[in-house]
Parts: structure tokens; C-alpha cells; sequence
């Protein structure tokens, strides 16, 4: 019975030592981008679902050492040290939530800056167009004309590069 006792201790154990080590790691990582935020956000409630599963178990792992304590003397000396993880993975998720929250505010003021950025390169573009677009009178000249068709595609083509840009920023 004793021998049964520890082996279901040492198997509680091992599974909420495993379950708190792989929940920090996920836990520690700091997203960068909206798409890991989000993914983050998605873990964070599976972690806080199964630790709701994982503290029972700790009590349970408690108890059968508690038991072991009494019948046989002495119990695992591990269990200690996994409250104190359990401990640390509690105070873990209690502020991931808000470190979500500050980096997706974080992304919010880049996102912000890149708009702005990205509103004032369409304003130079817009006024170098205003300086340099072909007039009629430049039709009339063979290398004139030459020249406007230069202009009008390599503003072309920054356009185009402007439009790729407003389409990540969305």
C-alpha cells in the first residue's frame, strides 16, 4: 500500500511539475505582434482552464502525502517545492493578462506612428507630383514628353509601393 502511496504521489507530481514548467515558459514569452498577442490571449485561458483542473490535484497530492506522512513517516519532500512553483505560476497568470494589455497598447502607439508616417510620405509624394507633373506645354516637345513619361511612371510606381504599405497597415 505504501509502495502504491508513492507512486501516485511521485505521478501527481510529475504531472502538475510538468504542466507549471511548460505554463511558465508559455507564460514568460512576451508577444510582439497582434498575432501573438492574440495567440497569447488564447493560451492564457487554456492555462487558467487547466489550472483549474491542477489545483485539485495538488490538494489530492497533499492529502496522499499527508497520509504517508502518517503511516509510513515520512512523505515527498517535493511537494513543497512545487506549491512554490504553483505559487509562482498563479502570481504568473494574474499579471499576463496585464502584460498583454500594455503590449497591445504598445502596438497600438507603433501602429499609430506608422499611420502618421506613412500620411506624411503621401503628402511629400503628393507635392513632389504638384511640382513636377508634366504640363501641356511639355507635350508638344518630343524630349519633354520623354521626361513626363518618366516622371508620371516612377510616381507610378511609388504609388504602387504606398498602396503595398496601406495594405499592411490594415
Amino acid at each position: 500500500m505504501v509502495y502504491h502511496l508513492k507512486r501516485a504521489i511521485a505521478e501527481d507530481i510529475k504531472s502538475l511539475d510538468t504542466f507549471l514548467t511548460s505554463g511558465i515558459d508559455i507564460l514568460a514569452t512576451r508577444p510582439q505582434t497582434h498575432e501573438e498577442i492574440g495567440e497569447a490571449y488564447r493560451k492564457h485561458e487554456e492555462l487558467s482552464t487547466a489550472r483549474r483542473t491542477m489545483l485539485p490535484l495538488l490538494d489530492s497530492a497533499e492529502q496522499k502525502n499527508k497520509l504517508l506522512r502518517s503511516v509510513a513517516g515520512g512523505g515527498s519532500e517535493q511537494l513543497f517545492h512545487l506549491q512554490v512553483k504553483m505559487d509562482k505560476f498563479q502570481n504568473m497568470v494574474e499579471s499576463h493578462q496585464q502584460v498583454l494589455h500594455d503590449q497591445t497598447e504598445v502596438l497600438k502607439k507603433n501602429l499609430m506612428s506608422r499611420i502618421q508616417s506613412f500620411h506624411q510620405d503621401i503628402e511629400k509624394l503628393s507635392a513632389r507630383w504638384n511640382q513636377f507633373k508634366p504640363r501641356d506645354r511639355d507635350l508638344e516637345d518630343e524630349a519633354k514628353l520623354s521626361d513626363a513619361l518618366k516622371t508620371v511612371r516612377d510616381r507610378d510606381q511609388e504609388v504602387q509601393e504606398f498602396q503595398k504599405q496601406a495594405q499592411k497597415l490594415q
